[in-house]
């Protein structure tokens, strides 16, 4: 063969190899049935994810829906609203009864140093016995420097029952170890003024244990208990 029949040979080659694959393009384009066909389940397979969301978003909207209408939500009490209250079966508000506790620590007086002490509760149980997810109300004041009780978690102490409490110097009170303190979900549920009843119900359900709401005032403590399931 000689160098132009082989050069001719070559060109031959390219020219019908790109023949083809333009032949294979211009067949792709002019065959709108494989076109639609591919659009039409690409838009299939979207609307059936669109579908599936929107009828996830919806069932959870309405559980929201539906829940809220269950839950009974009380009527601020007209009597002390310095008590702490639960809901009974009935759904009527009852008062929680109070025990006193004491401190080492003088609260009534500025501390000259940061102390770490305790508050004490006498006996090993409290008289009340509530369930894990129980819903607290109680009246609070939303004003500056204000906060609610505090929800905090008893620990048993030779017959007693204790909690960590600090004097922090150079101010009156006490503190209570974070780590030892309950933190609700607070909801507000009306207000007056700056009286706001409001509810404080826990985030996950309550640990078997003894338990105290507890604010400035140590002659007025409500207690708690959660038993455990096998009790």
């Amino acid at each position: 063969m000689s160098g132009s029949d082989w050069s001719d040979s070559v060109l031959a080659a390219i020219t019908h190899r790109r023949d083809n694959a333009a032949a294979g393009t211009v067949a792709l384009k002019s065959d709108p049935v494989a076109l639609m066909t591919l659009d039409r389940k690409t838009i299939c397979e979207a609307s059936k994810r669109c579908l599936i969301m929107a009828a996830l978003f919806s069932f959870m909207f309405c559980m929201s829906n539906i829940e809220a209408q269950q839950e009974f939500l009380p009527s601020p009490p007209a009597t002390d609203h310095s008590l702490i209250y639960v809901l009974d079966q009935q759904n009527k508000l009852i008062a929680l009864p109070f025990e006193t506790a004491v401190t080492p620590l003088k609260p009534d007086q500025v501390a000259k140093s940061t102390t770490t002490s305790y508050i004490e509760l006498k006996g090993e149980h409290s008289a009340t016995v509530l369930a894990p997810t129980q819903r607290i109300f109680l009246f609070t004041i939303d004003r500056g420097g204000a906060h609610p009780p505090l929800l905090v978690w008893l620990t048993p102490h030779h017959g007693a029952r204790r909690v960590t409490a600090i004097a922090q110097r150079g101010m009156a009170g006490f503190a209570i170890s974070s780590s030892e303190i309950v933190r609700p979900v607070p909801r507000g549920l009306t207000k007056n003024g700056d009286e706001v009843f409001m509810e404080l119900r826990p985030r996950v359900s309550l640990m078997p244990g003894e338990y105290a709401i507890i604010g400035n005032d140590l002659t007025r403590v409500a207690t708690f208990r959660v038993l455990s399931a096998g009790n």
